[in-house]
Formats: C-alpha cells, structure tokens, sequence
C-alpha cells in the first residue's frame, strides 16, 4: 500500500529490504530508515555497524534536544546515512567536539540537517581521512572552528557538497569553511 502526496510517500507495514515504485513517471527505490530520537540512540545502532554494512538513520522528534557531546565514531568499512527533515531545528555540538569520526574506508552521508556549534561556543571540524568520504547534501554546517578548515578538513578524503550551506565558520590557518 503506497499513498503519495506532493511531498511525503507512505509505505504500508509490508517488511521488505527496499522498495521500487514509480510516482509522477519516475521511477525510484526506496530503502527502508531506521529511525532514531537521540544522540545516544544514534551512537548505539552506529556502533554495532560491522564493515561492509549500510544503514540510513532518520532523526524523528525534536534534534534540537540533541546535545553532541562526542564524536560518533563511524565503523571501518561501513556507510552511514543520517537524513533529518529540513524544516528541524539544528543539531548541537559541544564546544570543541567534532560531531564524527571517520575512519578508513568510511561513507558518511547528511542530508537535509542543520549541524554545529552556537555563535558563542564553535564545534572542531570533520576530518575526511584517506578513503573516507562524507557527503552534504541540503546540509548546512554552521558555527565550527578548527585551526584546519573550519567545518571540515579534508585529509586526502573525498567531500561531496550537494546544495550544502557553510555559515558562520572560521579557521585560524586556512579554509574558513573546508580545508
């Protein structure tokens, strides 16, 4: 059962690993989200990934409750999506924390979020190491500070930005938004 509307899809309660439909002509799949209401409730579904998983996380509730306090350390080898609605408030992250760790052969993909500090306390930046990308796509990455590209250094990583938003970032050597 599918009902659609000009912006919003819903899929019966049919269990199945993606979903293929076609809507206005076109055709798309869909993989099931799996949602999450915290930080902490986030960090423990990510941190029992394995190499070679894949998983999209959908913020559901208020992210402006959400207090990063420490980096979520995405698996060796996994890929992870964390899509929020683009109308949530923001995401923030602790003075000085960076918000994710990447490490080798990582895939971090933020869509639709607003994630950083506050004026008066800058969140560190992401560092995209050697075979990791992170990917923002309609993301806006506002109120970091790093002394290497303030909202994210890239480090012989791949960045992908899709209609991403860098606001009010700074660094004190280079990049004030990437490095």
């Amino acid at each position: 059962v599918m009902e659609a509307s000009k912006d919003n899809i819903t899929l019966g309660s049919t269990q199945a690993a993606s979903y293929m439909f076609k809507f206005e002509g076109k055709e798309a799949t869909l993989a099931p989200c799996t949602p999450v209401a915290s930080w902490s409730d986030l960090s423990t579904k990510v941190s029992a990934m394995t190499s070679g998983s894949k998983t999209t996380y959908r913020i559901t509730g208020d992210a402006s409750n959400w207090m990063v306090s420490a980096p979520l350390t995405i698996p060796a080898g996994a890929e992870v999506t964390l899509c929020g609605d683009k109308n949530a408030p923001a995401v923030t992250v602790a003075s000085g924390v960076s918000p994710f760790t990447l490490g080798a052969n990582t895939v971090l993909n933020l869509e639709n979020l607003t994630l950083g500090g506050t004026a008066e306390a800058k969140a560190a930046n992401i560092i995209v190491p050697a075979s990791a990308t992170l990917s923002l796509k309609n993301t806006t990455m506002r109120y970091f500070g790093s002394s290497c590209g303030g909202a994210v250094h890239v480090n012989n990583g791949t960045l992908i930005a899709d209609g991403a938003t860098f606001a009010n970032n700074s660094s004190s050597n280079w990049g004030g938004a990437i490095g």
